[in-house]
C-alpha cells in the first residue's frame, strides 16, 4: 500500500494523519458535503471547497479559476497534504507552464466528496460552481455512478451514507418524540442495474452540466477516472485482493465511454483516463484500495488531465484575447481549436502582411472596441484593411447575395411562432385543409382567413424589415411570398412575385 507513495516510510508513519473521511454536514441540494474547518491534513473552506484559501468575489483580474468536482479520488483521499491532491499538482503544473507565457494567477478549488456521483456533480455545477465566476470546471467522475448501480441504485434518486446517517438520526428523534416513522421514499434494486441504464443516467447529468456551462461560457472537461477494476496493469498480491465486481465495471466503463465520445464542443471536452496505469507492471503498487492512490498516481493524473484540458485553457485565453482586442480569429485553424490567434501566431500565419484582410480593432468597429474578427467570404461582416494602413478607418465592401437566404431564414423560423398551435388544431380537427402549395415550414397547414388577413402583412412586413437593412441595397431580386386565394372555393394558395430592388 505505502509504495503508492513518493516517500513510503514518511507514508506509513503518517497514514493516521491523512484525511480519508471527512465529516459531512447538512448542505442545500446535494444534502451533504464536507464540514469547514480543518479535517485531518485537509483544509476546508467556508464554502466547503477543499482549499486552505476561500474563494474571492469577484475573481481577481488576471486569475484563471478552475473548479475540480467528483467523488473521492478527486476530493483526494489518503493524499499527504492538499498540495498533493490532483488539483494541488494540476495548480503547480499551470502555474509552471503557462504563468510565465500568459501572466495569469491560475487557482484551483475542489469541490468533492465521498462516494458523490454524476447527480450531485451536476447540481453543484449548477446551483454554486458556475455562479463563482469560473473560467473551467473539471469532473474526475464515472466510478461512483457504477458503485451505486452495482448495489442497485438509481443514481438519479438516492441517498449517500452521509445521507443515510443524517435520515437515521432524524428517524431517531420522530420516535423518541412519539411521531409516525419516516416511510421510505428510495427504491434499491435487489440486485445490479441493468448495464445499459447506467451510461443513459451519468450521460444525462453530462449534458445538463455542460448545458449550464456553456450558457455562462464555462469550458467543461468530464474525465473518466481510472480504477482498479478496468486497469490492465498486472496487479500485485495486494491489488488482486482489493479487486471486486471486475466485469460489471467493464462492461459498464466501455459503455459509457462510447456514450460519452461524441460529447465535443467548443466548451466542452471529454477525456478518458482508464487506461492511464495500463504500462505498470506488476512490481509498481497504484491503487490504494479499489479506487483511490497515493501521491505518486495523483500526480499522474494531474497530468493527464493538463493534457484533456490544455487546448480548452489555451483556447479560453485566445478568446480572452480576442475579447479585449488583442487578438483575431483565425480561418485556417481547425474548426473549435486555434480559431483565434494572438499577433505572434498571425505573424507565423502569414496574416500581418501589408494590405492582407483583416479586422483590427478600433473605436469605428460596428461592435466596438476590441470586436475584429476573421470570418469567411460568405460571412455578414467581411473588413478591408485601407491601403493607407490606418488602422481605424476601416471600408464596408460588397454584400453578398448569400442574404437573401438570411432573409428567407428569418422568415421561415419566425412564421411558425405565429399561431401554429392554432393552425394545427384546426388541421386535427378537421376545421381546416393543409396547404399543399406554400414552401415547407411556412402556412402548411392554414385555414383561409388566417393565411390572407395574417399571414400576407406579416410576412410582407418581415421581408421590408429584412430589406430596409443598408446591406442589402445592392440586391437585384429577391423572392416575395404573398398570400391569396387564386379562385373562389379552393384553398388558399400562394404566389410568388418578383420584384426588382434598385
Amino acid at each position: 500500500m505505502v509504495g503508492a507513495y513518493y516517500d513510503s516510510d514518511q507514508a506509513l508513519a503518517g497514514l493516521d494523519t491523512f484525511s480519508w473521511a471527512a465529516p459531512n454536514i447538512p448542505t442545500p441540494f446535494v444534502r451533504s458535503t464536507l464540514a469547514p474547518g480543518q479535517q485531518a491534513n485537509a483544509h476546508i473552506n467556508a464554502m466547503q471547497f477543499r482549499a486552505a484559501r476561500e474563494v474571492a468575489m469577484p475573481k481577481p483580474a488576471r486569475t484563471y479559476r478552475i473548479f475540480l468536482t467528483g467523488g473521492s479520488t478527486a476530493y483526494g483521499n489518503g493524499a499527504p497534504s492538499d498540495d498533493t491532491t490532483i488539483a494541488g499538482y494540476l495548480n503547480a503544473i499551470l502555474t509552471r507552464q503557462l504563468t510565465p507565457a500568459t501572466g495569469l494567477n491560475y487557482e484551483f478549488f475542489t469541490m468533492a466528496n465521498l462516494v458523490w456521483a454524476s447527480t450531485q456533480e451536476r447540481i453543484i455545477i449548477e446551483n454554486l460552481l458556475s455562479e463563482l465566476q469560473p473560467d473551467m470546471v473539471i469532473a474526475v467522475s464515472g466510478n461512483n455512478d457504477v458503485h451505486w448501480g452495482a448495489l442497485g441504485h438509481n443514481v438519479l434518486w438516492f441517498r449517500s451514507y452521509a445521507d443515510e446517517l443524517f435520515l437515521s438520526l432524524i428517524k431517531t428523534v420522530y420516535k423518541i418524540t412519539g411521531q409516525p416513522p419516516i416511510p421510505e421514499n428510495t427504491l434499491i434494486e435487489p440486485g445490479p442495474i441493468a448495464l445499459s441504464v447506467i451510461p443513459g443516467r451519468l450521460l444525462k447529468n453530462v449534458r445538463i452540466s455542460a448545458f449550464v456551462l456553456a450558457a455562462a461560457k464555462i469550458d467543461y472537461v468530464f474525465v473518466l477516472q481510472p480504477t482498479l477494476a478496468v486497469s490492465n496493469k498486472t496487479l500485485t498480491r495486494c491489488e488482486r485482493a482489493q479487486l471486486v465486481q471486475r466485469d460489471y465495471f467493464r462492461e459498464c466503463y466501455g459503455l459509457i465511454a462510447a456514450a460519452l465520445t461524441g460529447l465535443q464542443d467548443e466548451h466542452c471536452q471529454f477525456g478518458d483516463l482508464t487506461g492511464l496505469f495500463d504500462s505498470a507492471g506488476a512490481q509498481k503498487e497504484i491503487f490504494l484500495d479499489s479506487y483511490h492512490f497515493g501521491d505518486r498516481r495523483n500526480e499522474q493524473i494531474a497530468d493527464g488531465l493538463d493534457h484533456n484540458s490544455a487546448h480548452l485553457v489555451q483556447s479560453r485565453r485566445r478568446r480572452s484575447l480576442v475579447e479585449h482586442g488583442l487578438a483575431r480569429v483565425n480561418p485556417h485553424g481547425p474548426a473549435g481549436l486555434g480559431r483565434i490567434c494572438d499577433q505572434g501566431q498571425r505573424r507565423l500565419l502569414g496574416l500581418s502582411r501589408p494590405g492582407s484582410t483583416a479586422a483590427l480593432p478600433g473605436p469605428s468597429h460596428p461592435q466596438g472596441p476590441g470586436a475584429g474578427r476573421w470570418l469567411g467570404t460568405g460571412g455578414p461582416t467581411l473588413w478591408h484593411r485601407p491601403p493607407d494602413g490606418d488602422r481605424h478607418r476601416l471600408r464596408r465592401p460588397r454584400r453578398t447575395a448569400s442574404h437573401r437566404g438570411v432573409a428567407w431564414a428569418l422568415i421561415i423560423d419566425s412564421a411558425h411562432l405565429v399561431q401554429s398551435r392554432r393552425r394545427r388544431s384546426l388541421a386535427e380537427h378537421g376545421l381546416a385543409p393543409a396547404n399543399s402549395h406554400g414552401p415547407a415550414g411556412l402556412g402548411r397547414i392554414c385555414d383561409k382567413d388566417t393565411l390572407r388577413v395574417r399571414h400576407a402583412p406579416m410576412l410582407n412586413a418581415l421581408l421590408d424589415e429584412c430589406l430596409r437593412v443598408r446591406s442589402m441595397r445592392r440586391m437585384r431580386r429577391c423572392v416575395r411570398w404573398r398570400a391569396s386565394c387564386s379562385t373562389a372555393g379552393t384553398p388558399s394558395g400562394w404566389c410568388s412575385t418578383i420584384r426588382s430592388y434598385r
